[in-house]
């Protein structure tokens, strides 16, 4: 089992639920999602001020069967999650 954890900030744990699922997870507890030869574990949210405005931030711990699988299901989530801003 391969794991890697990534650290969400200015996306709500909500959405971030969304796109595990979006991805073909399947929630089993409020953490936890699971689908074939991957889970996630998808923290609470806290939040950290910056420029007078409170900020969410989740940790997301990805887990699977082997490498090449983490690195397909990372890149998904990760275009899921990219913001361009200006």
């Amino acid at each position: 089992m391969v794991k890697e954890r990534l650290e969400i900030r200015g996306i709500s744990r909500k959405d971030v639920c969304k796109y595990v699922v979006e991805l073909g997870g399947v929630q089993v507890s409020d953490t936890l999602f699971r689908s074939n030869g991957w889970n996630c574990i998808v923290s609470e949210e806290e939040t950290f001020h910056f420029l007078q405005s409170d900020v969410p931030k989740v940790y997301v711990t990805f887990e699977a069967n082997d490498r090449y699988r983490l690195t397909s299901i990372l890149a998904s989530f990760r275009k899921k999650t990219f913001r361009v801003g200006g």
